[in-house]
């Protein structure tokens, strides 16, 4: 898989390669968005648009919220309207993409009868 190359705001420019499956999830504040992966954490200048046109091929993140995008990977459990990652931070999911995220969790998103 290839790395991503993003470059660090605050270090004067340091470029960082990020491999895509290390990446928990990118959070948005207003031009800026924290990248945590499992190295730590990156911050870099870049708005959710053009991110998201970046991840585009890597179909495992999702915009979950309009502030976070998540790597389906690293989820540890879904409920009705948050997520937690692996690294146990709680994520929100937006009204907006709650019903295009929960397609693939079906069974999350609705009421099952118990069966015995």
């Amino acid at each position: 898989m290839h790395a991503l190359h993003f470059k660090e705001s605050k270090s004067g420019g340091k470029i960082w390669q990020l491999f895509p499956q290390n990446i928990y999830l990118f959070e948005s504040s207003g031009h800026f968005i924290k990248i945590k992966h499992i190295g730590g954490e990156l911050i870099i200048h870049q708005n959710m648009i053009q991110l998201t046109t970046l991840l585009e091929p890597y179909k495992y993140f999702k915009r979950v919220h309009r502030s976070f995008i998540i790597s389906e990977l690293h989820i540890k459990y879904v409920e009705l309207n948050r997520l937690c990652l692996v690294n146990n931070q709680m994520i929100p999911i937006g009204r907006i993409y709650k019903a295009s995220f929960f397609e693939k969790y079906e069974l999350a998103a609705t009421p099952q009868p118990y069966l015995k």
